[in-house]
């Protein structure tokens, strides 16, 4: 299921649609973001916590930069977690699944 708020078809065919390239070969425009944001966890996780921001997203740069947020944000404010993380030059605590 996909949950986004799309106009009408025709935007959700300038944003995720089939593109033809000149070699004759199709492909998905983006592919990756699209299955993320089709992921069946993220709708449940969003639903329990009524917070719809990661399933709005529009590009990978947009996801890029939420996700290193939520990174920067959670390994700052929880000194329970153990594990060290790199992420662009600052380190950060995190968890291990």
């Amino acid at each position: 299921m996909l949950y986004y708020k799309f106009q009408n078809y025709e935007e959700f065919k300038n944003m995720f649609g089939i593109i033809k390239h000149g070699n004759g070969v199709c492909s998905r425009k983006n592919k990756i973001l699209l299955a993320y944001v089709k992921d069946k966890r993220l709708l449940h996780e969003a639903v329990e916590k009524n917070d719809y921001t990661l399933l709005h997203i529009s590009s990978m740069a947009e996801l890029k930069k939420t996700v290193t947020q939520r990174i920067i944000i959670s390994g700052h404010s929880d000194n329970s977690l153990r594990y060290v993380l790199e992420l662009n030059g600052d380190f950060f605590l995190l968890q291990k699944p």
